[in-house]
């Protein structure tokens, strides 16, 4: 037993060091599982990187809406959550990032969509973005009284919208007071072509008229013509008696709602009033070669019985104006109404016409400073084009503004180019009994076109004349638009439509020109959108 002792302890350093190194090991093992389930170790704090890739702040969006996410993470994505006003829509696990959203379950508007991103340790990050719905392609508002609902005579009015195609994306007809919303959830284009259409129905026969503007914006409120007519408002009739006649005159008496004469042989007269106390604007028109006509001012016109007028005091001078009518003209007149007040056209005094049915010269005459301010409407036509133009200022201008348009049409399509100094055109369509008329409103530009437009289930039993060459065109400059644009602008915001640009104390200048395609005969203005004639236009 002495002996293994003595050789084990032969060599104590070795020893030593063997036991040394397995008490490493034993301790750095210890260490090693020790430090496995420890809370100290460093975590995963860095949040996912997220982005938009298509919605933008204010973007517009409408019906079906997708919905694409960029994100990054270190350690992977675990989840996204995508709201839309706070509602959860859907939960994404996995590449790609991107869902749709039906944007026909909200109104109309702003609304924020937000994602929620989750990662593999639980790290969130938040994106959100403002949105603007606009599934409403059009709204309107009918007036109570829109339509005329007559025993012997009906209105009815319908509105469609195209695409650029032609096909209809949406229709409607339209009824008093009512608040109309035009949507197509098939439609997922920007811009649209609207219609309005108006049917008269008296006694049976039927009227049709249309209108098309192009290039509409989706989301915007729109005013359709309003084919209304409104009676003049009077305080009453005023009984006129008139002393001192010329027995060679003839007297025209103009009040402000109402027109009578006087002479010799006519000295008393009734006239209606349009405000109490009134004026009265009375021309004497003397025989062919004697004098130029005078004029008098006569004011406190009242209701009921007034004194006597001395037709002696019709002896102011009138200015005289002469202007040429253009050659060719069948029929020239030059129109002025006249305001007692300055930019104030609600008080008219319409006081006098000058008419020609030839070329040449043609005098105008009127009472100057006499009344602040004039509302002057020029009008002649020819065998192929009707002109017309309303001024402020100018007593009997002609002119034309500068203008070069082309049409042609081909494979369903109208091609054309118009440039110059005026704000739009338009290119009209007229059935062969003239009991249907279709007016496109264009803008300027060089090779346009418009497809032919296909007719909603509600309109095909109509006799609506067909999109091709035009029978007409025309070019209209109006005070305050400065392109077609700008037309459409004012229609949006304004209470009447176009007619508020025929109102009196607005510039407008307006000529059509017949094709030379057209067989109907002479030219006629046949649509209130580019109507210069006082009988078919409605007053403000």
């Amino acid at each position: 037993m002495v002996v293994p002792q003595l050789i084990a302890m032969k060599n104590p350093l070795e020893f030593r060091l063997k036991n040394f190194t397995l008490l490493a090991v034993l301790i750095s093992a210890a260490l090693w599982l020790s430090s496995c389930g420890s809370d100290d170790e460093p975590k995963d704090t860095t949040s996912p990187e997220v982005s938009f890739t298509d919605l933008t702040v204010d973007k517009p969006v409408w019906n079906t809406v997708p919905i694409k996410i960029d994100a990054n993470d270190n350690q992977g994505i675990a989840t996204m959550d995508v709201f839309v006003d706070g509602n959860l829509v859907t939960t994404i696990t996995e590449t790609p990032y991107e869902t749709t959203w039906d944007s026909n379950t909200v109104s109309d508007g702003s609304h924020i969509v937000k994602v929620v991103v989750t990662d593999m340790s639980g790290n969130k990050v938040e994106k959100a973005v403002t949105i603007v719905v606009k599934n409403i392609l059009v709204k309107f508002d009918f007036a109570a009284d829109q339509l005329a609902e007559e025993d012997d005579y009906k209105e009815r009015g319908f509105v469609f919208l195209s695409d650029e195609s032609g096909k209809v994306i949406a229709s409607a007809e339209y009824s008093n007071g009512q608040h109309l919303e035009l949507k197509s959830p098939t439609f997922n284009g920007e811009k649209f072509y609207l219609t309005e259409v108006l049917q008269d129905e008296r006694e049976g026969d039927d009227f049709v008229r249309l209108w098309t503007f192009v290039d509409l914006d989706r989301g915007g409120k729109w005013v359709v013509l309003d084919d209304r007519e409104y009676d003049q408002t009077y305080a009453g009739e005023a009984s006129l008696s008139f002393t001192n006649a010329a027995a060679s005159a003839f007297y025209n008496v103009y009040s402000n709602g109402d027109e009578t004469g006087a002479a010799e042989w006519n000295t008393s007269a009734v006239i209606r009033i349009h405000k109490n106390p009134s004026k009265l604007y009375i021309v004497r028109n003397n025989e062919e070669g004697s004098p130029a006509p005078t004029y008098g001012l006569f004011s406190n016109i009242v209701t009921g019985a007034n004194g006597a007028i001395n037709l002696n005091s019709v002896n102011q001078a009138l200015t005289k104006v002469t202007t040429s009518v253009p050659d060719g003209a069948t029929y020239a007149s030059v129109e002025i109404d006249a305001f007692p007040v300055a930019d104030n056209y609600s008080e008219r005094y319409t006081l006098s016409r000058f008419a020609t049915s030839n070329p040449g010269p043609l005098d105008i005459y009127h009472p100057g400073a006499a009344f602040p301010s004039y509302h002057i409407e020029s009008y002649y036509q020819t065998e192929t084009l009707s002109y017309g133009r309303a001024s402020r200022t100018e007593f009997g201008n002609f002119s034309i503004p500068t203008h070069n348009t082309s049409f042609s049409f081909a494979n369903n399509k109208l091609t054309y180019s118009a440039t110059g100094n005026y704000d739009m055109v338009t290119a009209s369509y007229v059935n062969d009994n003239e009991s249907g008329y279709w007016t496109l409103v264009l803008p300027l530009g060089s090779t346009l076109s418009i497809p032919v437009l296909e007719l909603p289930t509600a309109l095909t039993s109509l006799d609506i004349p067909a999109i091709g060459t035009p029978a007409y065109h025309g070019i209209h400059d109006y005070e305050g638009i400065d392109n077609y644009d700008g037309l459409k602008t004012f229609i949006k915001n304004s209470a009447y439509s176009t007619d508020e640009l025929f109102a009196y104390g607005k510039n407008y200048v307006s000529v059509d020109f017949l094709s030379t395609s057209h067989t109907g005969g002479r030219l006629k203005k046949l649509t209130r959108y580019v109507s210069v004639d006082t009988e078919i236009r409605k007053r403000k």
